[in-house]
């Protein structure tokens, strides 16, 4: 009870961006992703109706189980003078909060900021997914980075998805500029008092394992797409 009292309380920061599902064993997880359809086709009266095609996308990713134990004796816990040893139960929580922070923050900083190969060979953040950009965060460059998102095409149907970005993910170094960005009346930096209609646009998200100060991400809210 301790132990998992601890893991709550530390912020988890991926539970907003992330999309939770379970899975009845242990074998590889295959993630779907069935593609959508063209616009529908005008049907004359008395006219017959057309097949639509359709196609999906796997990605493939192992279980993996992580864990340890710590010996504990009954002369250990009688001789605990410094309460190190109820300590225990709580810096395990921790210990698995951050393991399981550090391994959800690595999807997005693996291979310099690649982040994983997908099934067609091409890195997660990759100029061919257009997902991949150099600028730093700024109030115009996130309009950027949202028109980017927004013109994110659906699989199959190559229609543009008008997803907006949710979160703006970034390391602590970079939280002022975000809440800045995110919280301002006015455009931070203009000098002409132009009103800031990104406001709100977005939740700042601080990654504790993040170490770049330069580098940030956006992502969907995962009620309207899944990650």
């Amino acid at each position: 009870k301790v132990l998992l009292q601890a893991f709550e309380m530390r912020p988890q920061w991926w539970k907003p961006i992330a999309y939770e599902e379970d899975f009845a064993t242990l074998n590889q997880v295959r993630w779907i992703t069935v593609g959508g359809f063209s616009d529908l086709d005008t049907v004359a009266e008395g006219g017959s109706y057309t097949e639509k095609t359709w196609d999906d996308n796997t990605e493939t990713s192992s279980f993996v189980k992580k864990g340890n134990y710590i010996g504990v004796t009954l002369e250990m816990i009688d001789r605990d003078d410094v309460a190190g040893v109820r300590a225990i139960p709580r810096r395990l929580g921790y210990a698995a909060n951050r393991t399981l922070s550090a391994a959800v923050a690595a999807l997005f900083t693996d291979a310099s900021g690649a982040g994983p190969n997908l099934s067609d060979g091409v890195a997660l953040f990759d100029q061919a997914h257009s997902n991949l950009g150099t600028s730093a965060l700024s109030a115009d460059n996130w309009d950027a980075c949202l028109q980017a998102m927004y013109k994110q095409t659906e699989l199959h149907s190559n229609r543009r998805l008008g997803v907006r970005p949710r979160f703006c993910l970034v390391p602590i170094e970079l939280e002022k500029t975000a809440l800045t960005i995110f919280t301002s009346d006015q455009i931070p930096g203009s000098p002409n008092n132009d009103a800031n209609v990104r406001r709100y646009s977005a939740q700042v998200i601080t990654v504790p394992e993040w170490t770049d100060a330069n580098n940030w991400a956006a992502a969907a809210d995962p009620a309207e797409l899944e990650g």
